[in-house]
């Protein structure tokens, strides 16, 4: 195993790194050594390219987060590809405010070539306090009691 890392500005970095593995199957060797580059950077205050993913958050509420994997296997007799996998994934964030926040994510398997969407809404929920017939909660300072914790 062997590598190289260059560090730049803006937090930025570029690393190559090679690695010699075999892996047995069937009492058969299979060369799984390869390469890996990675490179990343913030390059502004929203956005951030890092190698297998892009992170783009153009302001408080919205996050889009895209990001891919990729993995060859070739036969090393006669370089016959016996498979490509690849995911690719996307996925959005909305928050809304503190409680609640939706999200939906898509993500696309080549080997498969299958598509899997998922969309979430999830709010947490706050009991409410009572105080002074308030139900939104108390004002700032007040001193309320909680339902059914000891109140007449």
């Amino acid at each position: 195993e062997g590598g190289l890392s260059l560090v730049l500005p803006r937090s930025g970095r570029i690393v190559a790194k090679y690695h010699a593995s075999n892996e047995v199957f069937e009492r058969e060797s299979f060369d799984t050594s390869g390469l890996q580059f990675l490179a990343g950077s913030q390059l502004t205050k929203e956005l951030r390219l890092q190698g297998t993913f892009v992170l783009y958050q153009p302001s408080e509420q919205w996050l889009f987060d895209l990001r891919g994997t990729y993995q060859g296997f070739s036969r090393t007799s006669d370089g016959r590809r016996l498979y490509d996998y690849g995911i690719y994934r996307a996925k959005t964030t909305y928050q809304w405010n503190r409680y609640l926040f939706f999200r939906g994510i898509a993500e696309y398997n080549s080997y498969r070539r299958q598509l899997l969407t998922d969309v979430l809404a999830s709010f947490t929920y706050i009991p409410a306090s009572r105080c002074s017939g308030r139900t939104t909660g108390p004002p700032r300072g007040a001193i309320c009691s909680r339902r059914g914790a000891g109140s007449s």
